[in-house]
């Protein structure tokens, strides 16, 4: 990723925030939208664009995705511009840096499900389930006293 594209991407005030708060910590997409007061949809558009970018990595747990910063020589880069950055940020990234601080987040649910990474939606020939096997036709029971003469197609 060339300093050009960086700059591109922090050139966006809501993806700023987001980098700024997860540079401090994991967060799902509701603690982050808790935090900046942002909608959800928002939020998560930024994410993905974020995501495309390799600047944040995805983790899923069983039906929760948390979002962090990886550890690579551009975000490492951009962490640094961040710290160095700090002191010229605007006033809605020090409100939410405050709220992170106090800010406890959702419990997770809980789950037995490994950590993995996200890459989105299974391709849909994975999403198809095999058809089930088909139960013997129901063979009707002999009919007695007044419908004994009706054809079995009436019953």
């Amino acid at each position: 990723m060339t300093a050009e594209q960086i700059f591109k991407i922090l050139g966006n005030k809501i993806r700023l925030r987001l980098l700024y708060l997860l540079r401090e910590r994991d967060l799902r997409v509701g603690d982050l939208q808790a935090i900046t007061g942002l909608p959800t949809a928002m939020v998560s558009k930024d994410l993905m664009r974020l995501r495309a970018r390799g600047l944040v990595s995805a983790v899923r747990r069983g039906v929760s995705i948390t979002y962090s910063i990886p550890k690579t020589a551009a975000t490492d880069a951009l962490r640094a511009l961040l710290a160095d950055a700090a002191a010229l940020r605007p006033p809605e990234i020090a409100e939410d840096a405050a709220k992170l601080s106090r800010h406890v987040p959702a419990e997770a649910p809980r789950t037995d499900a490994p950590e993995k990474s996200f890459v989105g939606n299974a391709p849909r020939a994975e999403k198809r389930r095999a058809p089930a096997a088909k139960a013997a036709p129901h063979v009707p029971a002999e009919p007695e006293g007044h419908f004994a003469g009706l054809p079995p197609n009436l019953l």
